[in-house]
């Protein structure tokens, strides 16, 4: 294996703009699922119980720096009701076709997960709020 460096911020910006793009086309979701261990890929079916499916905006999100990573910060505040109970454990970002693209653990604020609810237990017609969720290069 050759040895090469990492690329440059601009770079990992663009590539973050292009992954956007490809999200957005015909629409994205956050789906979340009951569960302790994110899957092993996110092309990897699962067989957690989903408890809720969070459509996101167009754009989906923005991108922008802190320090030497490149971010893709989603949209948020969002709120959508749950289908189910359940306590929720993570999330797979799916792209207009439902292809996965990402898969997140889930916390609560202040717990400096990727992805973070208000609540992690939820409940059948009840609300679930996106605080936040960030993907960085």
């Amino acid at each position: 294996m050759i040895k090469q460096g990492p690329l440059a911020l601009f770079a990992r910006q663009a590539r973050l703009l292009a992954l956007r793009e490809a999200i957005d086309a015909g629409g994205s979701a956050l789906l979340f699922y009951v569960g302790t261990e994110l899957p092993a890929s996110p092309e990897t079916p699962t067989f957690d119980q989903l408890v809720a499916t969070l459509p996101l905006a167009a754009p989906s999100g923005s991108i922008g720096v802190s320090g030497s990573l490149a971010l893709y910060t989603l949209t948020t505040p969002r709120t959508v009701l749950c289908s189910s109970s359940g306590l929720i454990g993570w999330a797979r970002l799916v792209n207009g076709a439902g292809d996965g693209v990402q898969d997140f653990l889930a916390g609560l604020p202040g717990s400096l997960m990727p992805l973070i609810v208000q609540e992690l237990q939820v409940y059948t017609n009840g609300e679930l709020r996106l605080v936040s969720c960030v993907l960085a290069e």
